[in-house]
């Protein structure tokens, strides 16, 4: 068994908010909105988890659920995660990992099971707030939904969240997307391509060209409707391409986008993953943006979209 690092907290606790939820955090999440809220939702704290810890060594990330709504996550060289009940995420790192590296995984993965828990649906994109309503960009990695979000951000529009947008239904039946935190992460090509200098950001990993953005202005503090919801994929085409979907093609886009879906099973999850996504078909209007794969065309799928949402 690998060397594994306890007792990091150094007695100091942190109140932050992200996706609705108020945080105490005895790890300081500086990409958080800070709040001094009295009242909690969720603790992250250091935890010795060694019980869980596998004494036969192993590559990579793996999970398992050893209760009911119970989450472990095991990622080697970095640390043991435990997510229990929505209201809880425990820490136990390994011996001398930089603390950037345990973030990526505790605000990823970690936070997107915890969202689960809490029946909320974490969608895999990237929301704006256009026309009072959030504008979520989902699609693969690589597709382009944190650079359409920055350039529309570029132009005056505000961010909602950025990689995960975490849906929530409220007692009327009106599915919401919850504001994330003000930081965008960002590709170098993608940061220099509307015109950022990334020699003014930290990278997110330092053998990574990815870059962590603060969105000091233009960040939408208030949960938004779901309004409309495009899937971006790459394509053998001359233009910018955008077509409605309707019927199940709109469900199936929510319910293969949903941010580690490859878990549900495991949560036992399936029928309320099934609910939500057939909610949010109903409520929001789903569109397939097809972009050329052979050239930039940023501005041009902007320009379409803005034109698009005005002509609602």
């Amino acid at each position: 068994m690998r060397q594994i690092q306890t007792n990091k907290g150094n007695g100091k606790r942190y109140r932050y908010s992200a996706y609705g939820i108020r945080i105490d955090s005895e790890i300081e999440l500086s990409e958080l909105q800070l709040t001094d809220d009295a009242d909690v939702d969720i603790a992250v704290k250091y935890e010795d988890l060694s019980r869980f810890i596998p004494r036969e060594p192993f590559t990579g990330a793996k999970y398992c659920c050893p209760e009911k709504n119970k989450f472990l996550f095991l990622v080697d060289k970095v640390a043991a995660f435990y997510v229990s009940g929505g209201d809880e995420i425990l820490v136990h790192p390994y011996d001398k990992v930089d603390l950037a590296i345990i973030k990526l995984y505790l605000l990823g993965t970690s936070m997107g099971i915890l969202l689960m828990q809490r029946g909320m649906a974490p969608l895999h994109g990237s929301t704006v707030v256009m026309n009072q309503r959030g504008v979520i960009f989902t699609g693969a990695s690589g597709a382009g939904k944190s650079t359409i979000v920055a350039e529309l951000r570029k132009r005056g529009f505000s961010m909602l969240s950025d990689d995960v947008s975490a849906i929530q239904r409220d007692d009327q039946g009106i599915y919401f997307v919850q504001p994330g935190y003000p930081q965008q992460k960002l590709w170098g090509s993608s940061a220099e391509m509307i015109g950022l200098d990334v020699s003014q950001f930290h990278q997110v990993l330092i053998d990574e060209d990815k870059y962590a953005v603060p969105v000091q202005e233009g960040f939408w503090e208030l949960p938004a409707p779901v309004g409309r919801i495009y899937e971006i994929v790459i394509g053998p085409c001359e233009r910018v391409v955008i077509e409605p979907l309707s019927g199940l093609e709109k469900a199936r886009v929510i319910m293969e986008n949903i941010y580690r879906v490859e878990v549900m099973a495991s949560l036992g999850l399936q029928q309320s993953h099934f609910t939500q996504c057939v909610g949010m078909a109903t409520q929001a209007e789903v569109f397939r943006l097809t972009r050329p794969e052979n050239r930039i065309s940023l501005e041009q799928q902007a320009d379409l979209i803005i034109s698009h949402c005005q002509n609602e």
